[in-house]
């Protein structure tokens, strides 16, 4: 995951001067990123990891040499991490450390599917399609042969998994935290979300993940044992 980044200029598309110089500096912007580990795709303004480095210890050192030059501040340039979903074929995952089945996970997992026609969530593999995460929507995209997310991080890469919904009772705003709780959770769930001021609920909308050290701090965690209600 964060196998790429979107470069962005803050520039007016109407204006025909400042688009003119906004493309004789592109290949400036692409030496910049190339020198500190990430290539350009040659797919819009994609750009991805150099073969061998690191996007974690790359990001921030892209982004930063990014908006130190000064010959791209006055296009204020912004990133956005991306996440490619297609990693590996289903067939291809290896499971590795195989624990008991928990049955009942499953069937919440199964139910939500029969339900929704969706998987819950994705699934993680590390660089050699081995599972991190995900092992019951792997078991339900074997049995209906439906091919889920499937997203890649480094062995020994950092990732979360995250809930994101709306607070009950609440305005229209979207809330993220990650999940480091044991009770399996679906889109629909109701969870306790302590804050300062109080207990809050939070209505599941989507569950998702998050990898690398950058897009994992941007997160606060829902504390271990919670119920759901």
């Amino acid at each position: 995951m964060n196998d790429v980044l979107y470069l962005y200029f803050n520039i007016d598309q109407n204006d025909p001067k400042a688009m003119e110089n906004m493309e004789k500096l592109l290949p400036d912007a692409d030496e910049i990123l190339k020198r500190k580990g990430w290539e350009y795709t040659g797919f819009q303004n994609m750009y991805r990891p150099e073969k061998g480095t690191d996007p974690d210890d790359t990001f921030n050192a892209a982004m930063e040499a990014i908006l130190e030059a000064e010959e791209l501040k006055p296009y204020r340039p912004y990133f956005k991490t991306g996440t490619l979903t297609n990693a590996c074929d289903l067939k291809e995952i290896i499971i590795e450390n195989k624990k008991p089945l928990d049955e009942e996970k499953l069937q919440r997992y199964r139910e939500y599917y029969e339900k929704t026609g969706q998987y819950a969530h994705g699934i993680i593999v590390d660089e050699n399609d081995v599972l991190m995460d995900g092992y019951m929507t792997w078991l339900i995209a074997r049995e209906v042969k439906r091919r889920p997310e499937i997203v890649q991080v480094r062995r020994g890469q950092q990732f979360r998994k995250v809930v994101c919904g709306k607070y009950i009772g609440g305005d229209e705003t979207l809330h993220q935290w990650y999940y480091d709780a044991y009770p399996a959770v679906v889109p629909g769930d109701v969870i306790p979300v302590p804050e300062a001021d109080g207990e809050e609920q939070l209505l599941v909308e989507r569950v998702y993940y998050v990898a690398g050290k950058h897009d994992c701090g941007k997160y606060k965690a829902i504390g271990s044992g919670i119920r759901l209600l």
